[in-house]
C-alpha cells in the first residue's frame, strides 16, 4: 500500500513541475501628470517575458529563454521596432555570447575562455576590432 501511495505521490510532483504555470506581475504608474505607464512580467520555467507601455502607448520589451545546461537566447525590442538577439551558450566554464540586429547582423561577440591558468575574455565589435582581458589566479 505504501509503494501505491509514494508512486502516487512521485507521478504528482512530476506533473506539477512539467506543467507548472507561468507567474504574471503587472505594475502600473501614475505621474503627476495623471497619465500612466505599465510593466508586465511573466516568468514560468526556462523563461521570462516582459514589457513596459509608456503614457504615449509605445511599448519595448524583452523575452528571455534558458534551458537546463545554462544556455540562453534574449531578444529585446524597443518602441521603434528595433530589435536585438542575445543567444548565449556556455560549456565546462567557457561561454559565447553573439548579439545580432534585427535584420540577421552580427553587431558584437563575447569569447569568456576559463582554465586553471586564468581566464580570457574577448569582445568583438562590429568593425572587427578586438578588446581581450586575461587575469591570472
Amino acid at each position: 500500500m505504501k509503494t501505491v501511495s509514494l508512486t502516487s505521490a512521485l507521478a504528482l510532483a512530476t506533473t506539477l513541475l512539467v506543467a507548472e504555470p507561468a507567474l504574471a506581475r503587472e505594475s502600473v504608474f501614475t505621474g503627476p501628470n495623471g497619465k500612466q505607464a505599465s510593466h508586465r512580467v511573466e516568468r514560468a520555467r526556462g523563461s521570462m517575458n516582459s514589457e513596459w507601455t509608456g503614457p504615449n502607448g509605445r511599448t519595448a520589451g524583452r523575452n528571455v529563454t534558458r534551458d537546463e545546461q545554462g544556455n540562453a537566447s534574449a531578444t529585446a525590442s524597443g518602441p521603434g521596432g528595433r530589435s536585438y538577439t542575445r543567444e548565449r551558450s556556455q560549456s565546462d566554464g567557457d561561454v559565447n555570447s553573439t548579439v545580432t540586429n534585427g535584420s540577421g547582423e552580427v553587431v558584437g561577440t563575447r569569447s569568456v575562455d576559463r582554465s586553471e591558468s586564468g581566464t580570457t575574455a574577448t569582445v568583438t565589435g562590429t568593425d572587427g576590432q578586438q578588446m581581450t582581458r586575461t587575469t591570472t589566479p
